[in-house]
């Protein structure tokens, strides 16, 4: 976590993700359009470990749908501890 949101912090979320899997090949990582996601550092650790980049469409809210309520209901009970 940290204040911002920037290519280092979505890169090193990224590869903690990856140390968890035994083999992430084929794998695809899912996100929108922010600087942070299209920066060359993500680009490259994915490229590193063969998984794949998917973005949705820009200005597209159903691209994501599903996975944008996945992660609100992640969210409301396990970070903001809400019922």
């Amino acid at each position: 976590m940290g204040p911002d949101i920037t290519a280092e912090l979505a890169d090193e979320a990224l590869k903690m993700a990856l140390a968890r899997r035994n083999n992430p090949r084929g794998y695809v990582h899912h996100s929108d359009h922010g600087s942070q996601y299209v920066s060359l550092l993500p680009s490259k650790t994915m490229r590193e470990h063969g998984v794949r980049p998917s973005m949705g469409s820009i200005s597209s809210p159903w691209d994501n749908a599903a996975m944008e309520s996945l992660m609100g209901i992640v969210k409301s009970k396990c970070v903001h501890a809400r019922t």
